[in-house]
């Protein structure tokens, strides 16, 4: 049998489990492989639990998608230790005297269809080709997640927001502060925030509003900024977006249709 294995991070708040559930029952909609779901910490079932109901259910090919903005630490080294597996990559793991083939995907915010979903954010919330764009993205001392964010900030420039910057929340440079102030001094007639984000949680609900000028639970507000007001529209995370279930579908078929 062949399955599909979606691994989140999991959070002690509801948002992150509730979007990868929602997007697991999408995924199961598309296609006719059976699709579990599974987290790296505080939620449940966790990677091991799955790794025994895979095997209980006689799953011997697993595509493995991690559903993160982009591949890091957690990724290349946790998952597959709680997989079972010596090392990141495609490997069989015995369980229960049953061998499991785990294929290794992306994490599915490096696909480049995730900019035609902040695009379609950046149109909900009212933006024009005269508007700022501001990408928040986490930020890691793993390079993949800044070139995640880069490229997307490259694909939104590419489609015509010409003033399209990149703020982190934490470890990169440059600073939410620094990029909306970038933005201000540009003298764009409205800012739309885009956080590069799979799930909101306290960086999306407590800590970026806080950046940004917003009060708790506001998702409208007005930059000042040497004199200038401007209008910010404040855009929700990326992961409760269909289109996410497709890109994980056409991943999974990838992964099983290998012959190598």
């Amino acid at each position: 049998m062949k399955a599909i294995l979606v691994i989140g991070y999991g959070s002690s708040l509801p948002y992150a489990s509730q979007t990868l559930e929602a997007q697991a029952t999408r995924l199961r909609q598309l296609q006719k492989t059976p699709a579990y779901t599974a987290y790296d910490r505080v939620n449940q079932p966790d990677i091991p639990t799955a790794v025994r109901h895979l095997a209980a259910d006689g799953a011997e090919e697993t595509a493995v998608i991690p559903f993160f903005i982009a591949d890091g630490v957690i990724t290349r080294e946790h998952l597959p230790a709680k997989l079972g597996l010596p090392q990141y990559g495609d490997g069989t793991v015995q369980v229960g005297g049953r061998p499991i083939d785990f294929r290794f995907g992306r994490a599915v915010g490096s696909d480049p269809r995730v900019a035609e979903i902040m695009q379609k954010r950046a149109a909900e919330a009212g933006a024009t080709s005269a508007s700022g764009l501001l990408i928040i993205g986490h930020g890691s001392v793993a390079r993949e997640n800044a070139a995640v964010t880069e490229e997307v900030a490259g694909r939104l420039r590419a489609a015509g927001y010409s003033h399209t910057e990149i703020g982190y929340n934490e470890y990169c440079d440059p600073s939410i502060e620094e990029a909306l102030e970038k933005l201000v001094k540009a003298g764009v007639p409205q800012i739309t925030v885009l956080p590069l984000f799979i799930a909101s949680g306290l960086h999306l609900k407590e800590e970026i509003p806080a950046k940004l000028g917003l009060p708790a639970g506001k998702t409208h507000g007005t930059v000042v900024r040497n004199g200038r007001a401007v209008p910010l529209v404040y855009a929700p995370a990326i992961g409760s977006d269909p289109l996410l279930a497709e890109i994980m579908a056409d991943e999974a078929a990838q992964l099983l249709g290998r012959t190598d």
